[in-house]
């Protein structure tokens, strides 16, 4: 009779929404009836107050009635003291394609509730915001390793031109596990722009790092990859040397065979240390049986 009657303010039912003999099901589709006649700053105010059993029923009355003239509201109420309304109102932004949301999405990316930045990055991820990409880029370095790979993957998703400049930081932080977030990210978008920080990286102390960063540089490609690439042939350290075998073995440029024809001398007894000259295989389809045995695992073929 409640939900059809429009006799009564529905807004004098919140009072009962922490009561124990109230059916909150029944409550929760009266208050859904007359969403219409809801006042929503009082609805808002209660989020904070009611239990955590009744919430849901407010977000489902909320999630109804938020238009654009709410927005303000909302976003005065992301200082909410529960961390999961935070996280709800935030959800609800990511609704809105305007700035005032955008600029709130990106403020919600430095909560101190990892559920409201995996929200937050939700959002940014769906809207493909590519202005947030400098405030994401830190969160690669979020002590929760969910929001971390969430940010990697909103990163992945936003593929902002201007990502791989804000990225440069992150590769020189003292955690390997932030510069390994930072490299996945190049693997997935990196251009001929990233060649010179994903060189870079083949030298980190981290052994993760080093091998993402030579499957960004295969899967890029390009002459601009090849040229470098070139010059690692005679590096003193041995992975970059394997390293620079394996991706010239993907390249179809024909001074790749030539020179991964050349024994990589290393000091760990790996191919034999000899003086390099000109054989058949250099200037046919021949493989190199020396590179060959240089190999550590095959390598994603490059785009050149």
């Amino acid at each position: 009779m409640l939900s059809l009657s429009r006799d009564f303010d529905p807004n004098q039912l919140f009072e009962h929404l922490d009561d124990e003999r109230t059916a909150k099901s029944a409550l929760g589709e009266i208050l859904l009836a007359h969403a219409d006649r809801i006042n929503p700053n009082r609805l808002l105010g209660q989020l904070d107050h009611v239990s955590s059993k009744v919430r849901p029923l407010l977000y489902r009355v909320l999630d109804k009635l938020a238009d654009s003239a709410l927005l303000p509201d909302i976003i005065r109420r992301l200082d909410a003291k529960q961390p999961m309304v935070r996280a709800h109102l935030v959800q609800l932004l990511s609704r809105f394609d305007d700035p005032l949301s955008l600029q709130a999405l990106i403020h919600a990316l430095g909560d101190s509730n990892k559920a409201v930045r995996q929200a937050a990055l939700s959002g940014l991820q769906k809207r493909k915001a590519s202005q947030a990409v400098e405030a994401v880029c830190r969160l690669l370095g979020d002590p929760d390793l969910t929001v971390q790979a969430a940010a990697i993957e909103t990163l992945t998703k936003i593929r902002a031109p201007d990502t791989v400049k804000y990225l440069v930081e992150v590769l020189q932080d003292e955690s390997e596990y932030v510069r390994r977030a930072a490299v996945e990210v190049l693997n997935e978008i990196g251009d001929q722009n990233a060649v010179k920080d994903l060189l870079n990286a083949l030298r980190d102390v981290d052994w993760w790092v080093k091998v993402r960063a030579a499957d960004a540089l295969g899967a890029i490609g390009g002459p601009k990859v090849f040229d470098a690439i070139l010059t690692l042939i005679k590096d003193e350290d041995e992975f970059l040397r394997r390293t620079a075998v394996e991706i010239l073995n993907t390249s179809k440029d024909p001074r790749a065979l030539i020179a991964s024809s050349r024994p990589c001398a290393t000091k760990t007894g790996g191919c034999a240390s000899v003086p390099w000259t000109p054989s058949p295989a250099s200037a046919t389809n021949a493989p190199c049986r020396t590179s060959s045995r240089c190999w550590r695992k095959t390598p994603r073929r490059a785009k050149w």
